[in-house]
């Protein structure tokens, strides 16, 4: 998955934080991140804080493997981002794009394809994808459906 940064991050736009039907705002991102021939936008605001993809929640892996995931607060906290924090694989702080140099890693999660590992934002590049890996088995093994 490639990345490219775009500023549509409302902080005050509680709406977000649940899934629409009226997703305008994403659709705009999209289609600027793929004018600049990425897969998909990163959601960020004017400081460059970050919040989401248009479809998936963003975590950071730092240098000394500790894992970040942006607090709520305009962003739709999905399933997965829930068992990663309530898992303690990760803590919410605030994560911005100047951070993302001394990254070693980012990944997104989403309900429908898991955890899915993040090649590129913007000029960086991100190779190592181990701790996506391993968060999409443990999250692939989990058990689904009802239970009978």
């Amino acid at each position: 998955m490639r990345l490219f940064p775009v500023i549509a991050l409302d902080l005050t736009d509680r709406a977000r934080e649940v899934k629409q039907v009226d997703r305008a705002w994403a659709d705009a991102a999209i289609s600027e991140a793929q004018a600049a021939g990425v897969d998909d936008a990163l959601i960020v605001d004017q400081r460059g804080r970050l919040g989401e993809s248009s479809s998936a929640n963003v975590f950071i892996v730092r240098k000394d493997g500790t894992v970040a995931t942006p607090p709520r607060g305009g962003i739709v906290a999905g399933v997965v981002r829930n068992w990663i924090l309530e898992e303690r694989y990760a803590k919410e702080e605030l994560v911005f794009l100047q951070d993302l140099p001394k990254c070693r890693e980012v990944f997104l999660s989403t309900a429908g394809r898991g955890i899915v590992p993040v090649a590129s934002v913007g000029d960086l590049h991100f190779s190592n994808h181990s701790e996506a890996e391993r968060l999409h088995r443990r999250w692939a093994e989990l058990p689904r459906g009802l239970p009978s």
